[in-house]
Parts: structure tokens; sequence; C-alpha cells
């Protein structure tokens, strides 16, 4: 495709393969693409109802507040909660730094435990957001909590020592999966968020953690690295002892072992059409998550004024919504 030429979304239909030939007939079946990936089994359904709900990212960026979630908590839990929405969540910019998933003060000065007992008492769930392998780069002469490392210990460094830039965060480092410094963070990090009693998390950026560099353990490959890593981040959340919806984004295709859900697009955009090529390319990955992550549905009269005018026909009171209005949902594809 060409990028977001409108040429791509209005040229006639062609009747061409989606899947090429890769080997057997059975392969390029949907079937047949999710079969090797099978054999790790993916998560069991968690007993929570499909994230359905509200994501604050493409309204107030990193600036979300304490304030602007309870004011959002309540007109869901008022207006919304009946028709199925019933998650509240947070997205980038709820912490500190990325590394350091304690939550910023200033926007949340009642901390998060706080913040999801709230959302509780209105009858609704609450969703963090947390990026495992991205370290800020004023993190990297700090201690590991727990460990006798600092943060330039456990993270990938190139042939002469150096640590590496993620290729997608360029101005943040990765955690090494293979250091035990490592496997303590992102195990502990994954525990505190889900003792502070969020029901759903987004596990984002997943890509980062694959990254090629020298590893602590030198016979390990990016991908084992990555497996090690998300296994900490898996046997954190397991520490909770309850079902916690999770939802992979920039992400290897397969990490249904991991995680409940998974992202078949790029954040939503004007004009987009690689959207819509994700999303159409990757919905067979619904056999193998429970859930297909589409993104928002972005209801912003600024932006997609189109969209806004058909949710105001069909939902409930506008006006009291309009302050609020980025939604989140993901689909199961039939």
């Amino acid at each position: 495709m060409h990028g977001g030429c409108p040429r791509c979304c209005t040229a006639p239909r062609q009747h061409r393969p989606i899947v090429r030939r890769v080997g057997s007939a059975h392969a390029r079946t949907p079937t047949g693409l999710s079969a090797s990936p099978a054999r790790e089994p993916p998560l069991p359904a968690p007993d929570l109802p499909p994230p359905l709900g509200w994501n604050p990212w493409y309204q107030y960026g990193a600036r979300v507040d304490e304030a602007t979630v309870h004011a959002v908590a309540d007109v869901i839990a008022a207006q919304w909660a009946a028709l199925g929405y019933r998650y509240v969540n947070l997205d980038a910019g709820w912490n500190l730094r990325d590394g350091d998933w304690r939550p910023n003060p200033e926007r949340f000065p009642s901390g998060m435990a706080a913040l999801t007992a709230y959302i509780h008492a209105k009858g609704l769930l609450a969703g963090s957001y947390f990026i495992p392998f991205a370290v800020a780069p004023e993190l990297l002469d700090a201690p590991i909590p727990g460990t006798s490392f600092t943060f330039r210990d456990a993270v990938l460094k190139d042939a002469h020592g150096n640590p590496i830039p993620a290729h997608i965060l360029d101005w943040e480092y990765v955690l090494d999966g293979t250091h035990p410094a490592a496997q303590a963070h992102l195990r502990a990090s994954a525990a505190a968020i889900a003792a502070d009693g969020f029901d759903f998390v987004k596990l984002d950026f997943l890509h980062i953690g694959t990254q090629e560099g020298v590893h602590h353990d030198p016979t390990a490959t990016a991908m084992e690295a990555f497996h090690r890593g998300m296994a900490a981040v898996h046997a954190g959340f397991a520490m909770a002892g309850r079902p916690i919806y999770l939802s992979a984004a920039i992400s290897p295709l397969y990490v249904h072992q991991y995680a409940h859900a998974r992202r078949v697009g790029t954040d939503v955009n004007f004009g987009q059409a690689r959207e819509a090529q994700n999303v159409a390319l990757s919905w067979f990955t619904d056999l193998l998550y429970h859930r297909n992550d589409p993104d928002n549905v972005v209801v912003r009269e600024d932006w997609f004024p189109a969209t806004a005018t058909s949710w105001r026909a069909c939902t409930l009171p506008w006006r009291r919504w309009a302050a609020h209005c980025s939604s989140w949902a993901t689909t199961r594809a039939t």
C-alpha cells in the first residue's frame, strides 16, 4: 500500500490471495498459520467481561490525572455501564518514567490503590498500562530495587558494552530478559501493578524485548531473552491470584501464552489506510487470542466529526460525555 494514499481505500477490489504459498495447503489456512504457535497453549480465558470502556490517550495523551479519571468513572457508572462499558483504563504517563512504575504524585496524589478502589466502588473495572522492557535514560545509574545491580547492568549492550537504544523508543533503553536483575524487576513491577487492584493491563512496546544485542547470557537468542523476560512478567501478574485481562501491543505475533488479547493495528490516525490493512491481515490471530484488539474508537468532534455524529445519534446523552470522549474496545472475529 501507499502509506496514507486515498487511492488505497478507493481502488477496485482485487481478488488476490492474502497469504501466498509458503508450503503445504494446510499452512495457508488460518488454522494452519496458527498450528505451530498453538504448541504453546494460550492463557485460559479470564473470568472478566470483554474489555469495553474508556481510554484517555487520544484526548489527554500523557496528561491524564486523578480528577479526570474520577469524573469519567462517575459518568460511565451512571450512564454507560448498563450498555456493557465497564472498564476505566489508564494509558502512558501515569507513572514516574518508563522503568519506574510508581505513580506520578502530582497527577495521582492518592496513589493507584485508591484510584482502583474508587473505580471498583462504582461497580466498574480498572485498567493500567505497562511497558515492561523500556528503561528511561535517567534511570541507567539508579539501583534496581531489591537487587545489587543498576539498570545499566541489566540493559541490552552492544559489542563494546554500551547500552543500546530501543529501536522503536530510541530515546530509551531495553531491559535484557536474560539478566537476573531485569527478571526480578519485571516480576516485581507486574506484581505491584496487580497488587494495586487493576483488572486489565495493556502491555505496550513488547517488540523492543526482542531486540538483538549482547545479552547477559551470551548463549541466548533475542527471542529467548524476550521469553525469559515475559515469563517474569507473567509470574508477577500471577501473584495476584485473580484474573487480570492482559492485552499485548506492538508485540511479536505469537505471545498468546502471556496475553489474552493482542493489538491488530497501529494507533488510530487520520486517513491511515495501513490501519485497515493491518486489521484485515491480522484477523486470524483470533484463533489464538480471546480477543483481537483494534485500538480505540475516537469520538472527538475536532478529529473525526462524522464518527462523533454517529455516536451522538446512537448513544446516551452526549453533552456530559463530550469532555471525555475516547473509548476502547476489543472485538472478536467472526
